[in-house]
């Protein structure tokens, strides 16, 4: 049986590895990414009352995401073009996304 993969692990390596080295982004891309991962780690600690260190990649799943993107649409007043179109919701999709 495999150890499960903590999220921090994943996530550390999705920004020191394949966006700085890989892909090797700009600054403003990094801090655009930090930010949204920054509101996703607030909101899954809100809503499944777990610690960002302590989450594990199996925690995250589709209709946690969808709720995300639901609550930051109403936060922030966004409306997309396609809301059929979970991809297409919110510019901040392409962070978790692109993990």
């Amino acid at each position: 049986m495999k150890s499960p993969i903590r999220f921090s692990s994943l996530l550390q390596a999705f920004f020191t590895q394949r966006l700085m080295q890989q892909k090797q982004v700009s600054s403003h891309t990094i801090e655009s990414y930090r930010d949204t991962f920054r509101l996703l780690l607030k909101f899954i600690q809100k809503r499944r009352h777990k610690q960002p260190a302590s989450l594990l990649f199996e925690d995250i799943d589709a209709p946690l995401i969808c709720a995300f993107l639901d609550d930051l649409q109403k936060q922030t007043g966004y409306q997309c073009a396609q809301p059929q179109c979970p991809a297409r919701r919110h510019p901040l999709l392409l962070s978790p996304r692109s993990l």
